[in-house]
């Protein structure tokens, strides 16, 4: 069946809520432009990011960029709004039919990547 990291994110998703803290800690690596972004995130997907950046820093990794980037890298998950049951199905039928849900996803865009801050 589905793997023990697999049910446990579901468990979590299901009563994640940040902390005023725990937002708070997420603002000192964030310039208010971007904690935006994350205020757009589900609450599970803000726990989550929190869960990264609590293990980069046990760490002791350091880097501004490095910090920021684990606090946004499913930031762009927030513009796509599926609910839980869709999440699970996505990842049921990924690991019961891989090759038929290759289908489903987006190719990489072509050209240049858009740099950082433009």
């Amino acid at each position: 069946m589905v793997d023990a990291y697999r049910t446990a994110q579901f468990l979590r998703s299901l009563t994640s809520k940040p902390r005023t803290e725990d937002l708070a800690l997420l603002s000192v690596y964030l310039p208010p432009s971007l904690a935006q972004l994350l205020h757009q995130m589900s609450h599970a997907g803000q726990v989550h990011s929190l869960r990264i950046l609590r293990s980069l820093i046990a760490q002791e990794k350091r880097d501004p960029q490095l910090l920021a980037a684990a606090r946004l890298h499913d930031v762009g998950k927030s513009h796509i709004q599926l609910h839980l049951w869709e999440r699970v199905l996505i990842v049921l039928a990924n690991w019961l039919i891989p090759d038929a849900t290759r289908c489903w996803r987006v190719d990489e865009p072509t050209g240049p990547s858009p740099s950082v801050g433009s």
